[in-house]
C-alpha cells in the first residue's frame, strides 16, 4: 500500500498490515490463535508470529478489506467474539496506519478446548 504525504511516499506491505491485524485479533478475549486452511492437513492453528498466513488483505481506493481466520476457545459466545475482533482490528489498523478500513470479515475456522488437569 502506498500512502502519499506532503513530505513523500510511505509504503506499507500487506504482510505488515496482516501482522497488525493478527496481533489485534489475538488481544481479544476468547481468541486462541490464527488459522489457515491446508489442502493436505485441513485447518492448522498457526503459532504466534505467523499472522500473515491467517489474514488476507485487499486494498481498493485507499481503503483496506481484511479477512481473518481465527481459532477460538470453546464456550465463548462466537458472535460476541467476532464483533470484538472486528472492532479491535478496525481500530488498531486505522490508528496505526492512518488508512481507513472498509470491512473486516472474521471466519471462525476452529474451536479449541483447554484441558485442565
Amino acid at each position: 500500500m502506498k500512502l502519499i504525504t506532503k513530505r513523500g511516499a510511505i509504503y506499507i506491505t500487506d504482510e505488515v498490515i496482516a501482522s497488525i491485524c493478527g496481533y489485534a485479533a489475538l488481544s481479544c478475549f476468547g481468541v486462541k490463535g490464527m488459522a489457515r486452511k491446508s489442502l493436505k492437513d485441513g485447518i492448522i492453528c498457526l503459532p504466534k508470529g505467523h499472522f500473515p498466513k491467517g489474514v488476507k488483505i485487499r486494498v481498493e481506493n485507499n481503503r483496506i478489506d481484511i479477512e481473518l481466520h481465527v481459532v477460538i476457545e470453546h464456550g465463548v459466545n462466537m458472535r460476541t467474539v467476532g464483533q470484538s475482533i472486528m472492532s479491535e482490528v478496525r481500530y488498531t489498523v486505522e490508528s496505526v496506519t492512518g488508512v481507513k478500513v472498509n470491512r473486516v470479515d472474521v471466519y471462525i475456522d476452529a474451536v479449541t478446548v483447554s484441558h485442565v488437569n
